[in-house]
């Protein structure tokens, strides 16, 4: 939990202002990192994707800058490729973060299940609008080298 949060607030501090991100552009899956410290420095970046080398699931959290107001409906959408013949792309949400940190709104679930290159869509509505939200995106990642390729924010 402490290196989430250490992550996610360095993240946000240093603004990823070389991976800023509109409605119309995708971030990859690099800036994702793992979410549960115990398990090590598993993820391997090589191509700018997030990839599991691993034979078993991984948490990861994935920041995604926008620079824009996207008004009161926020919708996320993860390019992923799942290598892995058991093992799914489960348990993804997005939440969006106010100004002072808080979480404003969280998203429904979003998964993926089968084998190749797959796409999950999840949205979440706040009461405000703002260009100043910070968005993550959460979930698990298969083992077999499936990956997170692309995150968006529309």
């Amino acid at each position: 939990m402490l290196r989430t949060q250490c992550v996610l607030g360095l993240a946000f501090a240093v603004g990823l202002t070389s991976t800023a991100a509109s409605a119309d552009v995708w971030m990859t899956g690099s800036a994702c990192t793992e979410a549960v410290a115990s398990v090590g420095d598993v993820l391997d970046f090589n191509g700018g994707y997030a990839t599991n080398p691993s034979s078993s699931t991984i948490f990861v959290t994935c920041p995604v800058q926008v620079t824009q107001n996207l008004g009161l409906t926020h919708s996320f959408e993860v390019r992923v490729q799942d290598n892995h013949s058991t093992q799914n792309f489960t348990s993804w949400i997005g939440l969006v973060i106010g100004t002072n940190g808080e979480i404003l709104a969280s998203s429904n679930s979003g998964q993926a299940s089968g084998t190749g290159e797959l796409t999950m869509t999840f949205s979440a509505t706040t009461g405000t609008t703002s260009d100043d939200f910070s968005y993550v995106v959460l979930g698990n990642v298969p083992g077999s080298s499936s990956q997170v390729e692309n995150l968006r924010i529309q």
